[in-house]
């Protein structure tokens, strides 16, 4: 649009210019009902993006794809805990089972028995109490365990147990910058091999020992920290690296 609006010189403007404005105003012209289907929702968006236009005064200025999307966004909260999920150190997969967990998306056996799936909502973990998110990924006392000996790996006396709490615990706790994101992405780690152990205990009928999970906390975080060693690291933070990858299960 803004490309069609300044005449820009290339080829499909051109041929915009000849076949359908025909030196009509680009922000009034209404299309014809013989229109094309594609060249009717172009001037459609054109409505829906004429007052962006106007106000931020795009036409004035080099136009950037990225200002249309926050604009059309407007105004929106910004929320704590994507410091915690979006953080570099973190890996991909567990940053999204730990998105799915803060919105409380998973799909608990308590979400699955209201959706008529299963008759049990028995925490398949240790089958004490109804399998919530909360319950599942702080209050179990399968979970507490590995919780408890990553925090004390990383010097964090963890007394909260809950998804909202305890990342903004350790954010506090872990005052050193690249300290904070290791522990974080720990957390991240935490919260996915939890699920995947739950996961595993119903397609295998086996629970995973809280020392093997430790152990695939541990060096799947290693893994993706070394990966973004930089310059900056003081021996400090090698040292916390090189805890958490030489550190094995009691």
């Amino acid at each position: 649009m803004w490309r069609i609006a300044h005449k820009k010189e290339s080829l499909w403007v051109k041929w915009v210019h000849s076949v359908y404005l025909k030196h009509q105003d680009w922000w009034t012209y209404q299309p014809k009902k013989s229109a094309g289907w594609a060249w009717k929702k172009l001037c459609k968006i054109r409505d829906d993006l004429r007052l962006g236009f106007e106000e931020k005064g795009w036409l004035q200025q080099s136009y950037k794809i990225s200002e249309t999307y926050k604009w059309l966004q407007g105004d929106l909260p910004k929320v704590e805990w994507a410091a915690w999920i979006w953080n570099r150190y973190t890996s991909p997969k567990h940053a999204f089972i730990s998105w799915l967990a803060i919105h409380n998306r998973l799909k608990t056996r308590a979400k699955l028995e209201k959706f008529g799936v299963c008759e049990d909502s028995s925490c398949l973990l240790c089958g004490t109490a109804i399998e919530s998110r909360d319950h599942l990924l702080f209050y179990c006392t399968y979970n507490r365990k590995c919780m408890t000996k990553i925090a004390r790996l990383l010097g964090i006396t963890e007394a909260h147990y809950n998804i909202e709490a305890t990342w903004i615990h350790w954010r506090r706790k872990l005052t050193d910058h690249v300290q904070r994101k290791v522990g974080l992405a720990a957390l991240t780690s935490v919260v996915y091999h939890l699920w995947f152990a739950r996961i595993h205990v119903f397609w295998h009928k086996a629970v995973v020992h809280p020392n093997t999970l430790f152990k695939g906390i541990c060096t799947e975080t290693k893994d993706r920290v070394i990966q973004l060693i930089s310059c900056k690291w003081t021996r400090k933070h090698c040292k916390l690296l090189f805890r958490i990858s030489s550190t094995r299960p009691n």
